[in-house]
């Protein structure tokens, strides 16, 4: 591996620049997601793949995936779309230990 030059003072400015941009931006959208439709960004997403997802449907696993959730959070966020009627959770019908 080659070891690259630092950062010139410009650089150093665009890339903290970025950072803040990286860190800020889901926030503000969450935020105003959530205002506009009472969906936060992840359950926005969740509802997003599973209406990319053939017949519409996705292991709970699979969706955990494609969000970049851990299967403890994905388990929880799909609560709360499905106490709404958005989703619907059911045991996977070849595999009786998924979702």
């Amino acid at each position: 591996m080659t070891l690259e030059a630092p950062l010139d003072s410009d650089g150093e400015r665009s890339w903290r620049a970025l950072m803040r941009v990286v860190v800020a931006l889901p926030k503000a959208l969450d935020d105003d997601l959530l205002k506009a439709t009472g969906l936060t960004l992840s359950e926005y997403t969740v509802l997003m793949r599973l209406s990319e997802a053939d017949g519409g449907e996705l292991r709970i696993g699979d969706l955990a995936w494609s969000t970049a959730l851990s299967l403890s959070r994905i388990s929880r966020m799909v609560n709360s779309p499905q106490a709404r009627g958005r989703v619907g959770k059911r045991r996977h019908h070849h595999d009786a230990r998924g979702w």
